[in-house]
């Protein structure tokens, strides 16, 4: 692995451990409910619902017993939103295909 891309890999890490850092002291190791929804950018509950139900989310969902709604750990949302900060050049082609990107094939130009 080349130093740059190192480096770069160690400042992903530590830009989802600040991220991490600050989710559980706003919103607890666990987060659902509304404070999720607002979080992952959603403007209603329902259309929150349909993004769940649809497998748009790839994020590990899970329900505490006796409780409604979905929860997700502070860790999984912290590095959900950093993939997506991402710029498409860094993300691999298996990333780039789910987020709807197709990769790109260099020197093939007709």
């Amino acid at each position: 692995m080349s130093h740059v891309r190192q480096h770069v890999d160690e400042g992903a890490h530590a830009s989802v451990r600040k991220v991490t850092r600050l989710l559980i002291r706003d919103y607890g190791m666990c987060i659902g409910g509304e404070n999720l929804r607002r979080l992952l950018g959603f403007k209603s509950a329902r259309a929150f619902g349909h993004a769940v139900r649809r497998g748009h989310l790839s994020l590990n969902f899970f329900k505490f017993p006796g409780r409604r709604g979905r929860y997700v750990l502070a860790t999984d949302v912290a590095e959900w939103i950093s993939k997506l900060a991402q710029p498409a050049s860094a993300q691999t082609g298996k990333e780039a295909q789910k987020s709807g990107d197709e990769p790109k094939k260099e020197g093939l130009d007709m």
